[in-house]
């Protein structure tokens, strides 16, 4: 049961993407390299389109998860984030937080079916941010600088600071106005003041930067693979390997050449993975033992 919201909320993604796209295109007045049965084609009417079989899936998901879940002894469930809980002592003070939903309120299941779509939506965006922030946009072409521009809208033109508070903001309001929410209906326990601010707005932050960080290792691994293994000539490859560069750019300040081997990505990799581990419950634990 847990394959069908990865698969309609995939679904549902690729709709949202398909219909950014055309909204982007449908408002510019001069199309270059496409001709009006292009601007047909990706005008309103295909927009419109994908946004209604988007609402259906968005609607007919709860009555999915209310017809099989009871059956099936499933219950729909999010991660959370990062919560602070003051029962335990000082040193274990933050736990992984998940919200479980129950699957045979119809009301819940469509909570469920809106919460779990945005955070794809947040997490798409995220990715789509990291890289109009960190891929050098010579190394682009057209065809994917266009695709962030439809995507990004004006954000797409503007410096990184921007593009890192717009990010940064839309999260935090994501995940306050839900856990608001959620609050309101027995989902999450009342927090104070101060540990709701916390953990609303520390712990989305690091969400982004543990979603960002799992890019990157990505990226860096792939490349460190392509070094040793030919994978043929894509300007794809190229975007990618500019992208590392820039990723590894303040390691590259030291020389990490031993025997013509290159130990930065390796290294880069290394640190990405312990920011992980820090910025996790276990993590923060960990900190908070040591500091005390």
């Amino acid at each position: 049961m847990g394959l069908f919201p990865f698969i309609l909320n995939f679904a549902a993604l690729l709709l949202w993407i398909n219909a950014r796209n055309g909204w982007a295109m449908s408002r510019r007045a001069v199309f270059p390299s496409f001709g009006s049965n292009n601007q047909n084609q990706f005008g309103w009417g295909k927009t419109g389109g994908g946004l209604f079989l988007l609402a259906l899936i968005l609607l007919c998901q709860p009555l999915l998860y209310r017809q099989f879940g009871p059956e099936l002894d499933w219950s729909p469930k999010i991660e959370w984030g990062i919560g602070i809980d003051s029962a335990v002592p000082a040193g274990e003070k933050f736990t992984a937080v998940s919200v479980v939903f129950r699957s045979d309120w119809l009301k819940m299941d469509l909570l469920y079916s809106i919460v779990h779509f945005c955070k794809w939506l947040i997490t798409y965006y995220a990715a789509l941010f990291f890289f109009s922030i960190f891929t050098p946009r010579t190394t682009l072409q057209s065809s994917h600088s266009q695709f962030l521009r439809n995507q990004l809208g004006t954000f797409y033109s503007r410096n990184y600071k921007t593009q890192f508070m717009a990010l940064t903001l839309g999260v935090v309001i994501f995940h306050t106005s839900f856990s608001l929410l959620f609050s309101h209906f027995g989902l999450m326990p009342e927090i104070a003041s101060v540990r709701f601010i916390l953990a609303n707005v520390v712990t989305p932050t690091l969400l982004m930067y543990r979603s960002w960080a799992l890019i990157a290792m990505g990226l860096i691994a792939f490349n460190l693979l392509s070094n040793y293994v030919y994978l043929g000539s894509n300007p794809i490859w190229t975007a990618i390997e500019e992208t590392v560069r820039f990723l590894l750019a303040p390691l590259r300040r030291r020389n990490w050449i031993w025997r013509r081997i290159d130990f930065a990505p390796i290294a880069g990799i290394g640190i990405l993975g312990l920011l992980l581990h820090l910025s996790s419950a276990q993590g923060l634990n960990l900190i908070g033992r040591l500091f005390r």
